[in-house]
């Protein structure tokens, strides 16, 4: 089968430098229909010739995506390289272009692809005359997939929570659940979801009345390979000192400072357990970038007695740190009140660490019986979880032996194949 796959996606986080899960997804998904012997990859990008040129730029810089074609014609590569340049121009242009606003920049780009004769969707007609599928990670369906009634449209669903949960989201000034439900709009008729697990699917049904169930697949995300129990002391210690990670056992809690992680209540709960049992060798580690309404984090690590020193906001770690943040952590704890699917858990868990999750949404399916779950809000539950794998080397020796296990019945090699099997499935119904 020959599967067009949308690498815009790819192609921003590129410009931006921004790596994301989802990036990482996307690109595990295309790595693994790329080893298939029963997929025919070729990549496309149908947002515009502008983020065409990140995306060329971002399979010049890995090399593993080298020889999968791309859908379009030498002249819109062409014009999408111009776009680039641009680009590269704009951010390396003086101090005084620098200063114009980035939405009168990104217009000036546009200006020019049109001025160079671009097309607004740039994809060869013909790569899509001849392909059996067209998958987006992330984005609706564009219409000149939609057109072409030959094609199995399939959109990868992570979750809904902008839409189901717009509480989570009073700090951002974009209405995300905008873009979701054009997204979904697009392949409510006809169109197939790849969801990341049950609960996303759930959501999804639930929302999206005129989709069949039957063309809602499950499809569970896995953890990189670049995930693993680190075993190398002076990597560690690097890393520590790296991140300002004192000496001493501690605590790790790994996502985007936001709302919906619920970290003030780690925070609450970690300082009442060192409080209240005299601990003083244990830190609390945050490690993420800063996402949104994250002041009530620092503003709870300011005003809570006994803190000073105890916690340490690590901000984003970059990829090659990772395992080590993670192996060197006694445990992990990921209280998020609703999760799509939940990846830092089972990456912890590769690294063969401890875990203690809420039960809500999917992290049930991730964990597993691997890791203490319990309600995001139980303070008492939280705290003496995280007594017992403080106190007992065996309890946290049996945990370990038991992420490791559970973490090793999820892979990308599953992930692809389940993907293929959708396809196969929809071109099969689509006779």
């Amino acid at each position: 089968m020959k599967v067009l796959y949308d690498i815009s996606l790819l192609g921003n986080a590129h410009a931006t430098n921004v790596r994301a899960g989802i990036v990482r997804t996307t690109e595990q998904i295309a790595l693994g229909l790329d080893a298939s012997e029963e997929c025919e990859l070729i990549f496309c990008c149908p947002e515009s010739v502008t983020v065409l040129g990140r995306c060329e730029a971002y399979l010049a810089a890995y090399p593993q995506f080298g020889k999968i074609p791309l859908a379009h014609t030498e002249a819109v590569r062409r014009i999408a390289s111009e776009c680039w340049s641009l680009e590269g121009a704009a951010q390396d242009s003086s101090p005084a272009f620098r200063r114009v606003p980035a939405k009168i920049r990104r217009n000036f780009l546009r200006w020019q692809a049109k001025k160079m004769g671009a097309k607004t969707s740039p994809v060869d007609p013909k790569m899509v005359a001849s392909a059996d599928i067209f998958h987006s990670p992330f984005d609706a369906i564009p219409s000149q997939f939609l057109e072409a009634n030959h094609l199995c449209n399939f959109l990868t669903v992570y979750d809904l929570i902008a839409i189901s949960h717009p509480e989570y989201f009073k700090g951002i000034k974009t209405d995300l659940s905008i873009g979701l439900k054009l997204a979904f709009a697009s392949i409510e008729q006809r169109g197939w979801a790849l969801c990341i697990s049950e609960a996303t699917k759930h959501d999804l049904c639930n929302h999206l009345k005129g989709l069949d169930p039957n063309r809602a697949v499950v499809t569970p995300l896995a953890a990189s390979d670049m995930f693993y129990p680190c075993n190398d002391a002076a990597k560690i210690t690097a890393i520590r000192k790296k991140y300002h990670i004192p000496d001493g056992p501690y605590l790790l809690s790994l996502s985007t400072l936001e709302p919906r992680k619920n970290i003030e209540h780690v925070i609450r709960c970690f300082a009442r357990l060192v409080g209240e049992q005299g601990i003083k060798d244990l830190s609390l580690v945050l490690a993420g970038a800063n996402g949104w309404s994250y002041s009530k984090i620092y503003q709870e690590i300011a005003e809570t007695k006994g803190l000073e020193g105890r916690v340490i906001t690590a901000g984003y770690i970059s990829e090659e740190d990772m395992s080590g943040v993670y192996s060197g952590a006694m445990m992990f704890a990921y209280m998020s009140l609703y999760e799509g699917f939940g990846l830092p858990p089972l990456e912890a868990m590769q690294c063969g660490v401890p875990v203690i999750t809420s039960n809500s949404s999917s992290l049930p399916e991730v964990v597993g019986k691997a890791g203490v779950m319990l309600d995001g809000k139980d303070e008492d539950g939280l705290c003496e979880a995280m007594l017992s794998i403080y106190r007992s080397e065996s309890v946290r020796e049996a945990m370990r032996e038991k992420s490791l296990e559970r973490a090793s019945e999820f892979s990308w090699e599953k992930t692809a194949a389940l993907t293929i099997d959708a396809y196969s499935h929809a071109i099969a119904n689509s006779k």
